[in-house]
């Protein structure tokens, strides 16, 4: 909701000036609760009967993205002397007033002459949470409260964006001498040429581990990220996965956002149109509540789709014949990286490549695995479709498969070892 409001705020500012934007004085109670499901709940519980009693050397928090995997559960057991997992769900309820005459000030210095810079960082100050500014302080001693033995390392791959009591306690603890070890959590790092996460992650890490790019910085290292290799199951159905974005910019980053979004959906529709195998597709949407625009475009092209998002995705991709994507996030990595067979579509005119990956790029292209359009990728569907194995197994496929993900999907069912 927070682009929305804020360009309700500009179009106020233009229609009234600085006077006609007030700030709500009214109390805000600031609430943290525990979010994990019922399954991870039973794990993080049996993990923490599992800790030594000393503080550990090493902290995990969110080792991987989704559901807590056996094997986790089988390193944390034998690594209990030195390390251990924790989801740093502390609960608090915070009451505070907001600052209204802080806030409003950085609002009137917005004029007829502010440059766009100036009025976004005058808005960026109005709107900041409440938790980093009027809650903060309290907040932050809770969490210290919460968490008074300081690790040696502290590890994560994705509690920098939306997880303050792991930021509070970051913070903290590497002004007393902590090493924050932080890993890439998905796709775009390391292939955007410019990518805003990669940059705010590496910079600040103490250790920062990536999928197999490097950039050259000496505190950047290769490691291969805790993955679920897939099952054999029997290839019951192939798989299109789906991606989403709200209509908003809410990020600068080279992928789809507002007008291309609708591309998008259109490179979609005219893949499920024109892919012709007999054998079931199984359509796995976004998660994010962005709308239907998508499902709809997808069965005004094919009104006897398939949609199903339950179920863990590796074990979707266990079943799958054969995994095609509509865009170049963390999804095609997993799938290129297991040697599952992969096609991927996505729209050129939302993407720009670091120049070291555009050989790689441009290979995989060659082989039939990555497309510019839904039409082309159907098209090498259709082709493939008698025999997919043959086609994926063969070596110029393997061979640019391998070299991508040696880059970018360095995957290993080893990764446990690698980590110790």
């Amino acid at each position: 909701k927070l682009p929305t409001l804020a360009l309700k705020t500009l179009r106020a500012l233009l229609k009234f000036g600085t006077n006609g934007v007030l700030v709500s004085n009214d109390d805000l109670t600031i609430e943290n609760s525990k979010y994990s499901g019922r399954r991870d709940k039973i794990i993080i519980n049996f993990l923490r009967l599992l800790r030594s009693a000393k503080p550990p050397r090493v902290l995990f928090v969110r080792p991987f993205s989704g559901r807590i995997p056996l094997s986790w559960i089988g390193a944390m057991a034998s690594w209990r002397t030195w390390a251990a997992h924790d989801e740093l769900e502390i609960e608090y309820s915070v009451e505070v007033s907001p600052d209204s005459t802080w806030r409003e000030s950085k609002i009137q210095k917005i004029s007829a002459d502010s440059s766009f810079a100036e009025i976004s960082c005058a808005l960026i100050s109005a709107y900041l949470p409440a938790s980093l500014v009027e809650g903060f302080e309290p907040i932050r001693r809770l969490v210290l409260v919460a968490r008074p033995n300081r690790a040696d390392y502290l590890y994560s791959s994705q509690s920098l964006w939306n997880h303050l009591e792991f930021k509070i306690l970051a913070a903290e603890w590497c002004e007393l001498g902590t090493k924050l070890h932080y890993h890439q959590h998905g796709g775009w790092y390391g292939l955007d040429d410019l990518h805003v996460g990669e940059r705010f992650e590496s910079r600040v890490s103490d250790l920062y581990y990536t999928w197999g790019w490097s950039r050259g910085g000496g505190s950047t290292r290769v490691l291969s990220p805790v993955i679920i290799p897939p099952r054999s199951h029997k290839k019951s159905c192939d798989s299109l996965i789906c991606f989403d974005q709200p209509q908003q910019i809410y990020r600068l980053q080279y992928f789809p956002l507002s007008g291309t979004l609708q591309n998008m959906y259109d490179q979609v529709s005219e893949f499920v149109k024109i892919r012709t195998s007999k054998i079931d597709l199984k359509i796995r949407m976004f998660p994010g509540e962005y709308g239907d625009a998508q499902r709809q475009a997808i069965v005004a092209a094919r009104p006897d789709a398939q949609f199903g998002n339950t179920g863990d995705i590796f074990d979707q991709y266990s079943v799958s014949r054969i995994v095609f994507h509509s865009y170049l996030g963390t999804s095609w990595l997993e799938t290129l990286g297991t040697n599952t067979p992969t096609i991927c579509f996505y729209d050129p005119d939302a993407y720009k490549f670091r120049p070291d990956a555009k050989s790689l790029i441009e290979a995989l292209a060659r082989v039939g695995i990555l497309h510019t359009s839904g039409t082309s990728a159907a098209v090498q569907a259709n082709k493939i479709d008698g025999n997919v194995q043959a086609w994926w197994l063969s070596a110029d496929v393997q061979l640019a498969r391998t070299n991508f993900t040696e880059k970018f999907a360095n995957f290993s069912t080893d990764w446990k070892s690698q980590w110790q």
